[in-house]
């Protein structure tokens, strides 16, 4: 079982068995009782037996549990080397937490609306960056998701998904969007044709005239674009904002001292704690 389990940490597995695989006690418990309505229930959950003893794991071996009774728990001795093992195989890091369960994919994000704030990722491909993002706007209460661009990071493998603490797509509704065209369509479907996006550029770069990111009407754009770590935003956006399309307005973040770039998490923090103070 747990062989075919791990082939989850690949996408098309993910896909073809409409299952993901969570890591982390805290991720676990977070999709089940603070981010899903009515709460989505983990298949199977390993942890070593420490962890399920104490919250908030807790809930799942407790009597009665909190889980239905479909959830399979399998506690794991963690002086025991074939625990760690087991637990190895189904993660895609070298320090595992402790904790794997097994959950459906998230379900479809909702329609795009008007009062939607996006966060559009460009192509940040750091999956740490992308989690940390998706932690940063599920705490600003806006609505509407994220949008993923390639080559952005994939939602749902273990490290981004970790870095979110479980909510990509289960907190933060999340689309995987194949590039710029599609981008355009659900955009105009979601918006209408009078929407903007500020795009998070370089000062004095090629984006052209870029205002301060606290010079901006932030109500008056329906989300923000943030480009790759290495290359920044792509040269489809950049096309735009040096054509004059006034959907797409360059911002950026002042900075002294010579430094040239900030993280992108970073930005985008500011970005949206900005839209939230609006």
């Amino acid at each position: 079982m747990v062989a075919s389990l791990s082939k989850l940490l690949q996408r098309k597995h993910r896909v073809a068995a409409n299952q993901v695989l969570v890591e982390g006690a805290h991720s676990i418990s977070d999709i089940t009782h603070r981010y899903t309505d009515p709460p989505l229930h983990p298949s199977i959950i390993f942890a070593f037996e420490d962890l399920l003893s104490s919250p908030p794991l807790s809930a799942f071996s407790s009597s009665p549990p909190s889980s239905p009774s479909t959830t399979s728990v399998y506690s794991l001795p963690r002086d025991d080397p074939s625990s760690l093992a087991t637990i190895k195989k189904l993660s895609d890091t070298s320090t595992p937490a402790g904790a794997v369960a097994v959950f459906p994919l998230p379900p479809a994000p909702p329609p795009i609306s008007a009062g939607d704030f996006l966060l559009i990722s460009d192509g940040v491909s750091e999956p740490g960056n992308l989690g940390g993002l998706a932690r940063t706007y599920l705490s600003t209460g806006l609505s509407g998701g994220i949008l993923a661009l390639p080559p952005s990071a994939d939602p749902l493998g273990g490290k981004a998904l970790r870095a979110s603490t479980g909510a990509l797509g289960f907190a933060v509704p999340t689309r995987r969007l194949g590039g710029m065209l599609e981008f355009l369509s659900l955009m105009d479907e979601g918006f209408g044709s009078e929407w903007k996006v500020a795009v998070a550029t370089m000062e004095g770069g090629a984006a052209g005239e870029s205002r301060p990111y606290t010079d901006v009407d932030w109500k008056a754009v329906q989300g923000v674009v943030l480009g790759n770590e290495a290359g920044g935003v792509s040269d489809d956006f950049l096309a735009r904002i040096e054509a004059g399309d006034e959907r797409f307005v360059p911002v950026h973040v002042p900075m002294d001292n010579d430094v040239e770039s900030l993280n992108v998490a970073v930005v985008g923090a500011l970005c949206l704690m900005e839209r939230r103070r609006a």
